[in-house]
């Protein structure tokens, strides 16, 4: 199926690219950039864990943001997103500028503490509500179920930062 990919582990593959392990059916997406294989891995981990900016681009929606990683200790990275702090998985970073991809989910809209974002457009779409979000120099875009409570244009929030999701990449 995959030659010369010995980083599988024990897993039996078909001409579908339809693997099995332990009895159960998984299948896995290779995405592909200029005739390179970019990532491969099941769509979840695609989604939740892009190796690189086009991954985290191609696969959904991401909001590519940059940031400062300040320290690592025990593979876990202390990174400053203007002027918030907080602690995710190094990802194989170390001190100096990187870049945290952040789908619009993971981003907690109704933080006490984060990173300080101003309303810009709040949009209701029947299940949730989406909303961009102007971060000094850049447009972030988040969404969050709560539709009987939306925030208002030009209203001041901190943006934080949900413990799962967030995933640091090298600077843009």
């Amino acid at each position: 199926l995959l030659p010369g990919r010995s980083d599988l582990g024990n897993w039996g593959g078909s001409h579908n690219h339809e693997l099995i392990r332990d009895g159960q059916r998984l299948f896995l997406i290779m995405v592909m950039r200029n005739a390179s294989i970019a990532q491969i891995g099941s769509p979840r981990q695609l989604y939740d864990a892009p190796a690189n900016h086009f991954v985290a681009d191609f696969i959904g929606e991401a909001n590519l943001i940059p940031c400062e990683v300040i320290d690592v200790s025990n593979e876990m990275a202390k990174i400053d997103v203007r002027g918030f702090v907080h602690k995710l998985p190094a990802n194989g970073r170390s001190a100096g500028p990187a870049t945290l991809a952040v789908r619009p989910s993971r981003l907690d809209i109704k933080a006490k503490a984060g990173i300080k974002a101003t309303v810009r457009k709040a949009t209701y779409v029947g299940n949730r509500m989406e909303y961009s979000l102007h971060i000094g120099g850049l447009d972030v875009f988040a969404v969050h179920d709560d539709v009987n409570n939306p925030l208002s244009i030009d209203e001041e929030i901190h943006l934080g930062l949900f413990e799962t999701g967030p995933v640091l990449l090298p600077a843009l």
